[in-house]
């Protein structure tokens, strides 16, 4: 009879110390048995393989680099975690190793020191499963640098709204012209509730439709962010402005 118990990580680690530089990630550890009646069986009749499935916030949390995770297993003799020849799944986010031994198991990375720099595999040896994550991560990457980038942009501080002016246009996210100023000192002027950056660019990005969002919401134009017209300076959220502007 086989049987697996997960067991207490902490517990492991104190009794059975890891390679330096590593962690367990996750809990994904435990204990492979099996019995022939009463006498407790120490290996397989052959190799099987064992899968160990962990997510991207364990990974995070740990500090790894997920390349480096490997199925280990505890040698009794030398009282040492040995590594398996393991295949990292980055996509489906599996450890898959082979094995013949009834023991204790766990996933283990080492951990990402300060200051080390990761050696890149030549693009010839990259598997599609791994570019697919390389591609995944740059998309990321630029995606923050877009939002770093808006934030750069909206720097610019205007006059006020001319005593006679009237809001008549169409204002939605990508404009960028004098009634988005306008539109956004009258943003401001709303206090921080509505427009907590304040900022006055012409430039009508992110920060400026979240602010006609909240307006909206306020003034009971939209009902929910998810609204249609949300964000969007029409008719309704125009006369609004223009109301409470005294104009």
């Amino acid at each position: 009879m086989a049987k697996i118990e997960p067991q207490n990580k902490t517990e492991i680690i104190k009794n059975n110390p890891l390679p330096e530089n590593t962690q367990i990630i996750g809990d994904l550890v435990a204990d492979f048995k099996a019995l022939s009646g009463d006498k407790e069986i120490e290996s397989f009749e052959k190799e099987v393989p064992i899968t160990f499935t962990y997510s991207d916030s364990q990974i995070k949390e740990a500090g790894l680099d997920e390349k480096t995770l490997k199925i280990y297993w505890w040698d009794e003799t030398t009282g040492i975690w040995k590594p398996l020849e393991s295949e990292v799944n980055t996509l489906t986010n599996t450890v898959t190793a082979h094995t013949i031994y009834f023991t204790l198991f766990a996933v283990i990375g080492v951990t990402a020191v300060e200051g080390e720099v990761i050696e890149e595999k030549p693009i010839v040896e990259i598997t599609i499963e791994e570019l697919k994550t390389k591609i995944a991560e740059i998309e990321t990457k630029i995606a923050e640098l877009q939002a770093q980038l808006e934030q750069l942009l909206e720097k610019e501080v205007v006059p006020e709204i001319p005593a006679s002016y009237k809001f008549t246009k169409y204002l939605w996210y990508g404009q960028k012209d004098e009634e988005v100023r306008y539109l956004q000192v009258f943003l401001k002027s709303q206090g921080e509730e509505i427009y907590p950056e304040g900022l006055v660019t012409g430039y009508f990005k992110s920060l400026t439709e979240t602010a006609v969002k909240r307006f909206q919401i306020k003034y009971g134009i939209v009902s929910s962010e998810d609204d249609l017209g949300a964000g969007f300076c029409g008719p309704k959220t125009r006369v609004k402005i223009n109301e409470i502007l005294g104009r």
